[in-house]
């Protein structure tokens, strides 16, 4: 019975990514004290939630209609590729997003974490549409990361975004070459 309670890797990782949104936004409000600008971090609670959850939840219900190997596969990806160390890493981030340092952090580990849904992703053949919420979840920590930053912030957080996918795009490159053109 036990077997049956004990929530698998990529089921532990999701339900964590789910909490994140939460302790982001409490992390925003804690670096400024302005008024105005805590209720407006509070403003994007609600739809960061949902991307999140929205996201969490297609990973548990793929991986529940994903045969024996790929469920193993995701599992072994998320432990192989420490994605639930990295969620422990962005929560212990959000405590203090106060220094232009730590919110390049959170932007860096959170980036890492996109990189290893993206291959989950991948690996349970989700729909080109499901790519978009990770999108959504980009411009929204991007901007409330840069809220109280200087202006070439916005800059310097967009070229990390474009990397980013180019980092994606590599890897299914490199995927490519090593496993085939089927598995793209």
């Amino acid at each position: 019975m036990e077997k049956d309670t004990k929530k698998t890797q990529l089921e532990q990782f999701a339900d964590e990514f789910s909490k994140l949104p939460n302790l982001i936004i409490q992390g925003i409000q804690n670096s400024n004290n302005d008024a105005d600008f805590k209720k407006n971090a509070n403003g994007f609670l609600e739809p960061f939630q949902e991307q999140f959850s929205s996201l969490s939840n297609y990973l548990i219900d793929a991986s529940k209609n994903s045969s024996n190997e790929n469920l193993n596969s995701a599992n072994r990806l998320v432990q192989m590729g420490a994605g639930n160390k990295m969620i422990t890493t962005a929560k212990s981030i959000t405590k203090n997003l106060k220094s232009v340092f730590s919110k390049l952090a959170l932007s860096d580990i959170i980036r890492e974490i996109k990189k290893l849904i993206f291959f989950l992703l991948d690996l349970f053949n989700a729909p080109k549409w499901v790519y978009t919420i990770i999108l959504l979840i980009d411009q929204i920590l991007n901007a409330l990361l840069g809220w109280d930053l200087p202006e070439t912030m916005d800059e310097v957080l967009s070229k990390r975004e474009v990397n980013f996918y180019r980092e994606i795009r590599e890897h299914k490159s490199t995927v490519n070459v090593f496993v085939g053109e089927e598995n793209d």
